[in-house]
């Protein structure tokens, strides 16, 4: 879980309004024989009296309408704390409709609704409502505070915000940087809120993969914290604790647990152990624990954090079911499937009943249960929960959507380990032309997909097909190797290296059986150990370091380019689209592949040890690269 700061209902602006005029009363008419003259005068007077203390009833009135709004506010702020978006919706709409009716659409309290109407949209989701509410609300206060004031960061802030929770990073990063510029310059660059811009600014940053950049943010806005605010304040925490998703991200595992448990400290102190925020902390040092092997520290975190939710959201809460379902994934993992399933089916009930039978996030409450029974071997009860899951993400997301190409593999692999392949190969073939069509022919899926088939068509003796599946996809696995391993520490390069340790002993495997059939069989399986061998020898040598502090200065800045653009590109390509617009995602898939393209020419032409470095491994550079009769022997473990 990572958290944001400033993304609260109650924006630190408010406008206070006067309060009611009181004393006032209202004379009563008096009968008088006085001359006329006189008496026009007293009657003029009346009228003045009168509609004076009409103006002051209107006032009172409009005050208690306000007022309203005020108190709405407080129960949408008291809702949204709970979860509760469905109902603190009509309310926040309410408050907002007062407001721009009794106090016009230009005012600064009109804006704090627009804002706290945007926020719950999204929270459950609802993007495309909140877009256009926190545009308007930044279009007032820049209208009425002007570019550079505070509460105009805060407007940019939460738009950024936005833009980053549906992917669009291109546009939520000049508003991150913006609003940091603002509030170092009229606040301070210690303040807290600019402390919040750095945290924002950085965590944007590790979503992307550019963790060079996000770990100075995020360690400057923990100074600042630390310094200002206490080394036991909540905000220093979240600091905390969004350094330690970072070290997380990059595989520094030793570098992130101090840190997760220092956060967990400071939220059991001052917070207490029931609050939601602690809750958080147990959730990521227990997967910290997970990612690790430590299962047993894992289990006892993600049991006190799911005690803790259940006491404080209830037993039937969406983040029950989250917590719910990590412990089962824990179990799972472990081979504990009797406890793992009873979990499971758990979260499912919470989230047919919260969302609805038909809604993507129960679909992936029965795709963790169907996975379970295939593992258990237990087809008869997996086979109708997939195909419940593939009708879901074709009814809810549509036919050519990522998430219905992962239920259709899921299925077919199903059918392929039953023994029916008739049916699993048509799935596999649709599964991999969405992937190919919407995440493009380099993402890891689109691997996956490639390897299954190779599979099928293996088992059915059909071998050129085989090897040419095989063939794309190890093509595939090793250009986002080679990016990936281009930036980021050695414990996370290292963790990645072990990640391909089985996909490559299946392939060697399967150029051994295929050999006797395609001669290119022989071809693929060694540039699959050479490319291992290199990447691992790269990796354990720091090659790139090495290459850097050869370089020119000039030449230093074009591969610091080029690993941030690499990064990026890597990031980009192995998340896939998430809830950005798959148009926008393949425009930035392609705009970052010919950055990329173009920094490598450059670097290939600069220096002959880069080129080698960029370039793919092939049998016939290491052929050229072997002495005059000289020989090259590899000794391969596989299974």
């Amino acid at each position: 879980m990572c958290e944001r700061a400033n993304a609260t209902l109650r924006d630190p602006h408010r406008c206070l309004l006067p309060k009611p005029i009181a004393g006032q009363t209202r004379e009563r008419e008096q009968r008088s024989l006085m001359p006329r003259a006189i008496y026009g005068q007293i009657w003029r007077r009346f009228i003045v009296v009168v509609l004076v203390l009409i103006s002051f009833q209107t006032v009172a009135a409009e005050q208690d309408v306000l007022a309203t709004a005020d108190q709405l506010d407080a129960q949408v702020e008291h809702l949204y704390a709970a979860g509760k978006y469905d109902e603190a919706l009509p309310r926040a709409r309410q408050a907002l409709s007062i407001r721009e009716q009794r106090l016009g659409m230009d005012h600064p309290t009109t804006a704090n609704s627009l804002n706290n109407l945007g926020l719950l949209y999204k929270a459950i989701g609802a993007h495309a409502e909140a877009k256009p509410l926190y545009e308007e609300a930044l279009r007032i206060r820049v209208k009425l505070f002007g570019l550079d004031h505070p509460t105009t960061a805060n407007s940019l802030n939460n738009l950024g915000m936005l833009y980053e929770a549906i992917g669009a990073y291109t546009q939520a990063e000049p508003l991150f940087q913006q609003a940091l510029q603002i509030r170092g310059k009229a606040l301070g660059p210690e303040d807290p809120a600019t402390a919040t811009s750095l945290n924002n600014l950085g965590m944007l940053y590790e979503a992307v993969g550019a963790y060079t950049q996000a770990e100075p943010l995020l360690q400057r806005a923990l100074q600042t914290r630390e310094k200002v605010l206490g080394p036991e304040h909540p905000a220093t925490a979240t600091t905390l604790n969004n350094l330690g998703l970072l070290y997380h991200s990059t595989g520094a595992y030793t570098q992130a647990e101090p840190l997760f448990q220092q956060a967990l400290q400071i939220r059991e102190k001052v917070l207490g152990p029931s609050h939601p925020l602690t809750a958080a902390s147990l959730n990521n040092l227990a997967a910290l624990y997970k990612v690790t092997g430590e299962y047993s520290h894992a289990e006892a975190l993600y049991q006190q954090g799911l005690a803790s939710l259940e006491h404080i959201l209830g037993p039937e809460h969406p983040d029950t079911a989250s917590s719910l379902s990590n412990l089962a994934g824990l179990y799972d993992a472990t081979g504990d499937y009797a406890q793992a399933e009873a979990l499971y089916q758990r979260a499912l009930r919470i989230r047919e009943k919260v969302f609805g039978p038909d809604h993507p996030t129960t679909a992936s409450s029965l795709s963790n249960l169907a996975l379970l029974y295939g593992t258990t071997g237990t087809y008869s009860l997996a086979e109708p929960l997939l195909q419940k899951v593939l009708a879901i993400h074709e009814k809810s997301l549509g036919p050519e959507h990522p998430k219905t190409a992962i239920s259709l593999n899921n299925l077919a692999g199903l059918y392929h380990t039953t023994g029916l392949d008739e049916q699993a190969e048509p799935l596999l073939r649709r599964a991999l032309a969405i992937q190919e069509q919407l995440l493009g022919p380099t993402h890891p899926a689109t691997a996956l997909s490639l390897s299954n088939l190779a599979i099928l068509a293996w088992r059915q003796d059909r071998w050129a097909d085989s090897v040419t599946y095989l063939q794309r996809a190890v093509s595939i696995r090793d250009t986002n190797t080679r990016r990936l391993l281009v930036q980021g520490n050695e414990a996370r390069k290292r963790a990645y290296m072990v990640t391909l340790e089985s996909s490559t002993q299946a392939v060697v495997s399967f150029t051994v059986a295929a050999d006797h059939h395609v001669s290119a069989a022989t071809t693929l399986g060694l540039e699959t150990i050479l490319q291992s061998k290199g990447r691992v020898l790269d990796v354990l040598t720091d090659t790139l370091t090495q290459l850097r502090n050869s370089l020119a200065l000039e030449d230093q800045a074009l591969l610091t380019s080029y690993q941030v653009a690499t990064t990026k590109w890597a990031t980009l390509n192995t998340r896939g689209p998430e809830t950005l617009p798959i148009a926008q995602y393949r425009s930035q898939l392609a705009d970052l592949q010919r950055e990329v393209g173009a920094l490598e020419t450059q670097l290939s032409a600069r220096s002959s040890r880069l080129r080698a470095q960029i370039e793919p491994i092939t049998i016939q550079q290491v052929q050229r690269a072997l002495p005059e009769k000289a020989v090259l022997l590899e000794w391969v473990y596989y299974f």
